[in-house]
């Protein structure tokens, strides 16, 4: 209405074409709130917290929505203002290669990221580790995953990349394993035995080592030229790389120390030392 008051030239087609565009692309986002509601898709302070195949479900519908919105805006400037829609098709036909020699990238991480949430291996808010990459998971978007590192900063790593890595999933961890070799004095041969039951003693009695079955091992593994080396392998009760399993760790450590010198044993200072 201002372009018509003001006197400027304008084509009398014009609010055809831009409703064309416009209630389509109203409708689709109208029916984008209907199915997320009806998949349930929460958000919890910007991260989803659903489930991995309902957000494959949510991206194939938003997929869906998206072809009905475009079709539907070429059916109504073909009935509005007689363009040929079976001309925009052999055209789409024609260029379909040029399309997808140019989009050949962008599908293959779209199809990355259908197949990385459809496999479930990790969701928004879990804690992973992949390559060099570890922190939390932010956002998972069809070409990028959002991830946030220990040291706050966010980083977007392509989704290929992430397939084609090994990935462990920390936030599903029940227990992570603390392995150790002790380096003990030689002269302290008569006392390697008390020094195991005084480390096996002091563990146990730590709340969130696993005492069941076989988890807790201390052995006496080998006689070397300077020291003797003992091995202690324990199961913890929190996962592995997470900051309660480095307590625990810490915890352990100080037990062990004091379990040797409990014994009348001491750590050997070690014949040589890299620099």
């Amino acid at each position: 209405l201002g372009i018509f008051t003001i006197g400027l030239p304008i084509r009398p087609d014009i609010p055809i074409i831009v409703a064309c565009f416009l209630y389509p692309m109203w409708a689709g986002r109208l029916a984008s709130a209907l199915k997320r509601r009806a998949l349930g898709v929460a958000e919890d302070d910007g991260v989803s917290v659903a489930d991995g195949r309902v957000l494959v479900y949510d991206r194939l519908a938003d997929f869906g929505i998206a072809l009905c919105v475009i079709i539907a805006v070429l059916e109504i400037l073909s009935l509005e203002l007689g363009v040929a829609f079976t001309s925009l098709l052999a055209l789409s036909g024609a260029s379909s290669v040029v399309v997808a020699l140019a989009c050949q990238d962008p599908l293959s991480q779209v199809i990355q990221g259908l197949l990385l949430t459809f496999n479930d291996k990790f969701r928004p808010g879990d804690e992973i580790k992949f390559g060099d990459v570890a922190g939390v998971v932010t956002a998972m978007g069809w070409f990028d995953t959002k991830i946030r590192l220990y040291s706050e900063r966010t980083v977007v790593v392509p989704n290929s990349k992430i397939m084609a890595e090994p990935l462990v999933n920390l936030s599903r961890q029940r227990w992570g394993q603390y392995r150790t070799e002790l380096r003990l004095r030689l002269e302290d041969a008569d006392r390697v035995e008390a020094t195991i039951d005084e480390i096996k003693r002091g563990l146990a009695g730590v709340p969130c080592v696993i005492t069941r079955g076989r988890n807790l091992w201390v052995h006496w593994r080998e006689i070397a030229k300077d020291a003797l080396v003992l091995v202690v392998d324990v199961k913890i009760a929190y996962p592995g790389g997470s900051t309660p399993f480095y307590d625990a760790v810490q915890v352990c450590n100080g037990k062990i120390r004091d379990a040797v010198r409990g014994a009348g044993a001491d750590f050997c200072i070690p014949t040589s030392r890299r620099i």
